[in-house]
């Protein structure tokens, strides 16, 4: 299928759809343009969710349901938010209807699925997520969903994992987490970030460890360079060992293109906030400093430590010094003076499974 082509349902009267129509111009939560109608539908500057899957796993008679309901979320939910829910509907159909399209919602499929995730997971946090999408499908009036099928969801006690298990997990000394736990708290903090419980920079750093199971003061250690634009990879410093020095070895692991967009996201806010801080201590540089020094910016800065920095850098300038102050931001920006010591990223972990209910 090529870019472009048509995807979206065929245009409903609010009859038919209990008010829900299509458009062509319609508005993410985050105020972006997209067109339902397309194959990808770009919700931010960083997030474009991607049609085609679900039109290699669902059939055409479930077609303009999914859609409209999944644009129905678009416009109401935070771009990342819509990224798992699409997810999660192509790892129920692979599950439910290997080989083949899924062409209904069938009630022994939803308890097959179920099965599946307590056997593997312990949990049905995944099915959770189905359930609120189907039920919104059914309130939305779309066709392809039956009352059975909602009665059914509306019966089951979903399983939870021990969130608290995994939340005291996150210690330096630590492995990864387990799979159960991953997909738990990956499920409560998407749900955090899209009530604004948490900000982004918690979300991304907490992201990042129930991801990878890294220490601590290995995310703190992370710089904006470390991101790999157009591979997915993000080169992660090795945890210091005895005589190591700062960032001295690395080790590349590659992201799903949702979890990758997270950290690009958080990369882009540091950038616009560290040169807004340039402008308001009028902190002029040639340019190739300035790129220079956001790329040797931590990805998960420590403000604080940052800000003493920048005025004496400030002073300098007004002073009439600016290469002192070029030779000094270069110093503090390559080295670990702007990183969060690991104690701050323990506080920022807990905060974050406080917040997602772990």
């Amino acid at each position: 299928m090529k870019d472009g082509s048509v995807l979206g349902p065929p245009a409903q009267s609010a009859e038919d759809t209990g008010g829900a129509s299509t458009s062509e111009d319609d508005i993410s939560l985050e105020g972006t343009p997209f067109d339902s109608n397309s194959a990808l539908w770009r919700l931010s500057d960083r997030v474009e969710l991607n049609i085609r899957p679900l039109m290699e796993h669902f059939a055409g008679e479930l077609i303009p349901g999914l859609l409209g309901t999944l644009r129905h979320q678009a416009c109401t939910r935070s771009p990342l938010t819509c990224q798992f829910a699409l997810r999660v509907l192509c790892d129920y159909a692979r599950h439910v209807s290997p080989g083949r399209l899924l062409d209904a919602w069938r009630v022994t499929d939803l308890a097959n699925y179920r099965t599946h995730l307590v056997n593997q997971f312990g949990h049905e946090t995944y099915l959770g997520k189905v359930r609120a999408f189907v039920k919104s499908w059914y309130a939305l009036r779309f066709p392809g969903v039956n009352t059975e099928v909602v009665e059914a969801l509306n019966a089951m006690r979903l399983k939870g994992d021990d969130s608290g298990r995994a939340a005291r997990r996150m210690e330096s000394d630590d492995g990864p987490l387990d799979p159960g736990e991953l997909q738990r708290l990956i499920g409560d903090l998407y749900r955090a970030y899209e009530q604004k419980s948490i900000t982004h920079d918690r979300f991304a750093t907490t992201l990042f460890h129930i991801l990878t199971g890294r220490r601590p003061r290995q995310s703190a250690d992370l710089k904006c360079r470390d991101l790999q634009d157009h591979t997915r990879y993000v080169c992660i410093p090795r945890a210091k060992q005895r005589g190591g020095t700062f960032r001295s070895t690395f080790r590349s692991i590659e992201f799903s293109a949702v979890h990758f967009a997270v950290f690009e996201h958080q990369r882009a806010l540091v950038r616009a906030h560290f040169e807004l801080l340039l402008d308001g201590l009028a902190i002029e540089l040639p340019s190739q400093d300035v790129e220079s020094l956001l790329l040797d910016l931590p990805l998960f800065p420590a403000w604080r430590r940052l800000m003493p920095s920048l005025q004496e850098a400030s002073d300098l300038v007004k002073a009439g010094q600016l290469d002192k102050a070029r030779l000094l931001l270069r110093e503090h920006a390559f080295g670990p003076r702007w990183h969060r010591k690991s104690v701050s990223v323990l506080e920022e972990l807990q905060h974050a499974a406080t917040a997602s209910g772990a």
